[in-house]
Order: structure tokens, then C-alpha cells, then sequence
């Protein structure tokens, strides 16, 4: 695998706190910068940065650097970010743009150029983004971030070879050239029923809400199905509305079914007026339900904050977390689904959290404000672009097959491999939430088997 590996001593342009460097392996192998470089604190924010485009890097001392030497013995390579730098998503927009420019400044390859292109986040402004970076003569793209702009600047870039890393998590925009690198939720609903499977359980409930997510969720599901012994035993849809949610969990928990058993069973006891009967209707009368919900897993695809609403409520209704397991997607890798007490001991998939979170904390140093979680696919997207510039033979740099590698890369975000035909694969990690921190309980698999590449 081309893994990703920091050249951090003796590095040419070490200045804390974004700083870092490329090393190619005497194998022949070419690695991939991703992983934080800086020492922890770093100057205060507004003092560093990453540098514009244009900015001249600062140079080895004592000898030709690297970077002088690719200067001057090469044409400069201008890459393309489609961004919606304007309209609802701007602030997203912002803080892609500054992921991107962490990753070409650690890089360290001034042939680089960055050139930014608003789409507004509206599918006709992606294709007028398209439009002037091919009339620019961009090598490579990165983005646009929605899927509905992916689909409108894809035939756009195809036309004109150039190969593109999507941010959407939307698998099916993916096409030969153009891969959607962001995290989809049918490979995390696999990865974390895959697990559940294999540590025994078997009976899933589902409450999915009726969004495209919950309906991709469910994609994945049917998938998944095929290859474990799970069976769904109980699912229910909801309107994504605080005020909406109580119904489907009330149904889901088979709630009205189980309390009258427990008013029908206090009764008998109350009836019964002996010891024994006393005893055990003390220990009902904290609860308002008997039995079981069927299901000994619940899948729930919500993130915050709604989650923060829906998992009280699955406590209300009495689904008991120590006999049903809450089992998530990635939505849950965000700090704030710490804050809900009754996601303790749940599992959900996603990349490991440690880097990115290492990632997400250079970019509020660097740039002054707190970065969102996707902003990590735009730094990995510049670097994997930045490693395969790095290739000698002009004719075979930055072309599409270029990006195809049996072995894949790995990056802030894991491990991960394009396809020829648009298709992305992630290694995941499944996480366990609890004492307010998310523990690694399943770590990705460092590698892809080398199987051929179709």
C-alpha cells in the first residue's frame, strides 16, 4: 500500500504549526503525506498559516531543496477546487479551501497551483466551475462537494480527462475519472453490521429516518443481509422532527403490547396478595413494560443533533441497552454525540477518529476557527494528487489510470482505494462509545488485498 508516512526530521519546511514533506521509498513506492507533523500548541491562530497560492515556500538552507530543483525542471501543474465558496454551504466551502491548502503546503511542491472555483453548491454552478477549469487547463479537480453538482460537472471533466476527487458521499456519482471519496453510508451500515454478526448478534431492529441518508442506509442494509445471518425482525421510518420521533420508537419497542402485559401482570400480582407475589411486583413497579422488543441489535442512522433526541427516547419506551446493542453509521463520529448518556456501550463504523481529530485541531491552529469533519477528504484528496504529480514520465502524471492502484493509499481518514469505474472502498474502524470518548474497538485493515483492480 502506499501508505502515509511524514518526513519529519530534518525537514526543509518546518514551521509549527503546518509544516511537513514527501518521501519516496527506495522501493520504488511512493508515499503519501497525511498525518500531523506539528508540535503540539503551535502559535497562537493568525500567526501561521498555510501559504496562498503563488506564495513562494521557504527553501532548504545550504543546498537546492527539492522543491527548487521540481521548479525549475518542470511546468507548473495547476489543480482545481470546485467549492461552493458562495451561497448556503460557503462556510463548508471555506473550510475545504483551507484543508486543501494545508495539504499543498505540505506537499512542499511549488509547481502546485490551487484555483479556486465557486459553484454556489447549486448543480449549474458546478458545471460553470467545470467549464473554467477545464478552460483553465486544471490537471485535476477536487470536488464539487454535493452529489447533484458531481452529476452536472462529471461530463464536463470527462470529456476533457480530467480526473476528479468528489467530495460527495454519494457512491452512485461515481464514474470512470470521477470518484466520490466521501464516507458512504452503504459500506459504514456493512461494516458495522458485519461486526455485530460476527460477535453474535442476530436479530436487528431498524428505525431509519425518511431522508435519501436513510434510504441509502437501507441500500446497505439489503446488502448486508445477503452476507450475514442477521434478519431483520423489526424497522420502522420517521420524519426527521424532534416533535415526530416518539411514534416510530413507540411502535418499534412494541411499547402498548408490552405495557399491557405489565398493568395485566400487576393486576394478577396485586390479586395474589401473598409474599412472593409482593416481592416480585416491588421489583415490576420501577418499569412500565414486560418482555422482550425480539431484537437483541438497533441500528439507528441519525446523527447529531437528532440522535440526541431519538436515543432518550428508545430508553423511554424501554428498549434496554444491557439486551439490544445501539449500532450506528458514521454520523456518530462527531464529539457532540458524547454528550448523550444513553449511547454509552453502542458500536458504529467509521475511520479511526484519532488522526483526523489530530488533522481537524492543525486546522483551527492554522486558520482561526474550527474546521467540520469533512474537511479531512479535501486534504486527503490534495495529497493523493500531490503524490501521483510527483511522477517523472510527464505522460503518465495525473492521468486517470494514474489513480488506480491495486494496493490503494492510505490517508488521514484510512485507508482507501479508487476503481476504475468510479468506485471507492474504505477500511473502517468500528467505535464503542463510552466514558464520554470513543474507543477503537476494531481497527480498519491496514491493507487491500492486491486483487486485480476492474
Amino acid at each position: 500500500m502506499r501508505s502515509a508516512v511524514r518526513h519529519c526530521r530534518q525537514d526543509p519546511c518546518h514551521r509549527p504549526p503546518v509544516a511537513g514533506g514527501m518521501l519516496r521509498l527506495a522501493a520504488g513506492l511512493l508515499v503519501l503525506i497525511l498525518a500531523a507533523c506539528a508540535a503540539p500548541g503551535g502559535p497562537p491562530a493568525g500567526q501561521a498559516r498555510a501559504p496562498s497560492v503563488g506564495e513562494k515556500l521557504p527553501a532548504a538552507s545550504g543546498s537546492e531543496s527539492k522543491a527548487t530543483r521540481l521548479a525549475r525542471t518542470s511546468e507548473p501543474i495547476p489543480i482545481a477546487l470546485l467549492l461552493p465558496m458562495t451561497g448556503e454551504a460557503d462556510e463548508v466551502g471555506r473550510a475545504l479551501e483551507h484543508a486543501a491548502r494545508l495539504a499543498f503546503f505540505d506537499a512542499y511542491d511549488p509547481r502546485l497551483h490551487l484555483l479556486v472555483f465557486d459553484t454556489g453548491g447549486k448543480p449549474e454552478g458546478a458545471a460553470r466551475a467545470a467549464q473554467l477549469a477545464r478552460d483553465a487547463g486544471v490537471k485535476a479537480a477536487v470536488g464539487p462537494l454535493l452529489a447533484d453538482g458531481v452529476r452536472a460537472a462529471a461530463p464536463i471533466l470527462m470529456q476533457a480527462g480530467i480526473p476528479t476527487l468528489a467530495l460527495s458521499s454519494d457512491r452512485r456519482t461515481g464514474r470512470p475519472g470521477i470518484w466520490p471519496i466521501g464516507f458512504a453510508p452503504e459500506e459504514e451500515t456493512a461494516r458495522i453490521l458485519s461486526y455485530a454478526a460476527r460477535h453474535g448478534l442476530r436479530r436487528l431492529g431498524v428505525l431509519l429516518p425518511e431522508t435519501p441518508y436513510g434510504d441509502r442506509v437501507a441500500l446497505g442494509l439489503a446488502e448486508s443481509l445477503h452476507r450475514t445471518p442477521l434478519e431483520v425482525v423489526a424497522s420502522a421510518r420517521y420524519r426527521p422532527d424532534p416533535d415526530l420521533l416518539s411514534g416510530p420508537v413507540r411502535r418499534l419497542a412494541r411499547y402498548d403490547e408490552r405495557h399491557a402485559a405489565w398493568k395485566a401482570e400487576m393486576a394478577f400480582l396485586e390479586s395474589m396478595d401473598d409474599d412472593l407475589s409482593n416481592e416480585i411486583r416491588a421489583g415490576l413497579e420501577h418499569r412500565e413494560t414486560i418482555g422482550g422488543v425480539g431484537f437483541d441489535a438497533l441500528l439507528l442512522a441519525e446523527g447529531d443533533p437528532l440522535i440526541r433526541t431519538l436515543a432518550p427516547l428508545v430508553a423511554f419506551y424501554e428498549i434496554d441497552p444491557a439486551e439490544v446493542r445501539l449500532l450506528g453509521t458514521g454520523l456518530w463520529d462527531d464529539p457532540a454525540v458524547l454528550r448523550e448518556p444513553n449511547l454509552n456501550g453502542a458500536w458504529f463504523s467509521a475511520p479511526d477518529p484519532a488522526p483526523p481529530r489530530a488533522l481537524l485541531r492543525r486546522l483551527e491552529i492554522a486558520f482561526g476557527e474550527p474546521a467540520p469533519r469533512i474537511a479531512t477528504l479535501a486534504y486527503d484528496a490534495v495529497s493523493l494528487i500531490a503524490l501521483l504529480a510527483r511522477e517523472p514520465v510527464v505522460s503518465r502524471r495525473l492521468t486517470v489510470s494514474a489513480f488506480i492502484d491495486r494496493h490503494g493509499f492510505l490517508g488521514v481518514d484510512g485507508p482507501f482505494r479508487l476503481f476504475a469505474d468510479g468506485r471507492v472502498q474504505r477500511h473502517l474502524a468500528v467505535i464503542e462509545i463510552g466514558g464520554r470518548r470513543f474507543r477503537v474497538i476494531d481497527p480498519p485493515r491496514p491493507a487491500f488485498e492486491a486483487a486485480p483492480v476492474s
